[in-house]
């Protein structure tokens, strides 16, 4: 009980939640507060929760300043609503109220539900994400689900199709912000849009999420003091852009990559333009060094539009792929890795299992499995991309094993999750647009 955080009562602001007036809530506060005290002298008390912000109009939150104060009864930690708000604009708002009243200002915050209905789309999921971190307060994400809704679709991250859950594009928002490890480093917030920077030097990256306060058009990324990263080669860094898209609130099979290319450095600094189009997605930057050619990415079949998947997240050697829904795992990210030498050509390897994609025992013959192996730089481990321009996409390729010339391909053009992939003859171009069972689009390459 000593290691949970007391958050006494949510939302005494609205009637709904507290129906008897302040005066019986200032004095319900100072009793729970005091017995919580008493009972165990350590514990984290948080408040006051409410709906409104605390702004300096806000007769609610000055007559509940003055009132614990006069009590000795203030909070460990203060919280309120964004629903919809800026983090950034009420901590500096209650700090303003706590200094005015001779308080301390260096308590803890939290915003412990952000994000209206409307607003839980990428972009603006980043930029409250951003302001969250520019605010140094904790933040949980609103969940406006009701009944058994409350506690499924991690409050909104994901839909179903049947019964099969699929990520939304916040939750792909989320993954990329969870994999960014090193130390946090300074970003300067445009007009309605703000951002997460991170470098890690060890691991050779940086990265940047990008969120969106309803701004459009084109955004200048300037990138500067890149002489303290690790990602400048002979003066020059690549910068890979993606697209995390809303998709109008549907499922989304992972991000789209907008742009990737080299960029020079020039007095420890570069740019790069992120062609913001719809306010509702999101985007990031990732920083790496040119010698890093890897492309991530998922790869989608397109007669079924489920992704090459790592078949019930195995890590074992000769695991058989398979297609299966579009998850958002990492069993289902391919990085694929430029073979030296050989146009177009590429080694995969499965982020989940660290394995390569391989024609099970090198066969040349036509159903032959297409597994997961110890990467061995086997030509039966290297794919060359195949261009399918009858779709025009430009995604989207046949992948084609080089010791065999045979083609990665969803057996027996099934559609049913789970179907197995193997090798099999090339189709013609004048076949693939209407089989598809071999054509791959790779969303993460440019």
């Amino acid at each position: 009980m000593t290691d949970i955080e007391w958050d006494i009562w949510n939302e005494p602001d609205c009637p709904g939640f507290w129906g008897s007036g302040m005066p019986q809530y200032l004095e319900m506060w100072k009793r729970a507060y005091q017995k919580i005290r008493a009972a165990i002298p350590g514990a984290v008390v948080v408040g006051a929760s409410t709906c409104g912000h605390p702004n300096v109009d806000n007769g609610w939150w000055t007559t509940y300043l003055d009132y614990v104060k006069a009590n000795k009864v203030e909070p460990n930690i203060y919280s309120w609503h964004d629903l919809p708000g800026d983090p950034v604009a009420h901590s500096n708002s209650i700090r303003s109220l706590l200094s005015a009243r001779s308080m301390t200002t260096s308590r803890p915050f939290q915003i412990n539900e952000y994000a209206a209905n409307t607003e839980q789309n990428p972009g603006r999921g980043g930029w409250y994400i951003s302001r969250l971190e520019r605010a140094g307060a904790d933040g949980l994400r609103a969940n406006w689900a009701w009944g058994s809704n409350l506690h499924d679709f991690e409050a909104n991250l994901l839909t179903k199709s049947g019964s099969q859950y699929l990520p939304l594009g916040e939750w792909f928002l989320y993954r990329y912000y969870g994999s960014q490890t090193g130390n946090l480093v300074n970003l300067t917030p445009g007009t309605n849009t703000d951002g997460v920077a991170t470098k890690d030097n060890s691991a050779r990256n940086a990265k940047i999420l990008l969120g969106s306060n309803g701004n459009t058009g084109n955004v200048t990324v300037n990138l500067n003091r890149l002489d303290t990263t690790s990602v400048v080669e002979n003066g020059r860094v690549r910068a890979v852009v993606q697209r995390i898209p809303n998709n109008g609130g549907g499922a989304v099979t992972g991000p789209v990559t907008v742009s990737d290319q080299n960029l020079t450095v020039n007095g420890n600094a570069a740019s790069v333009s992120v062609p913001w189009s719809d306010a509702a997605d999101g985007y990031t930057v990732t920083l790496l060094p040119p010698s890093d050619t890897t492309v991530s990415t998922v790869a989608v079949v397109q007669h079924s539009g489920q992704c090459l998947d790592d078949t019930n997240l195995s890590t074992a050697d000769a695991t058989q792929y398979q297609q299966y829904h579009c998850e958002g795992g990492y069993q289902q990210m391919l990085d694929f890795k430029p073979v030296a030498g050989r146009a177009n050509t590429y080694t995969v390897v499965d982020e989940h299992s660290g394995k390569c994609l391989d024609v099970s025992g090198a066969s040349t013959a036509d159903g032959a499995a297409v597994i997961q192996w110890t990467c061995s730089g086997g030509t039966n481990q290297m794919f060359t991309l195949q261009p399918v321009t009858a779709l025009g996409n430009g995604k989207d390729y046949q992948l084609v094993a080089v010791h065999s010339g045979k083609c990665v391909d969803v057996s027996g053009i099934s559609t049913a999750p789970g179907a197995l992939v193997h090798q099999w003859t090339c189709d013609p171009a004048s076949a693939l647009s209407t089989k598809k069972n071999q054509i791959w689009r790779l969303t993460g390459k440019a």
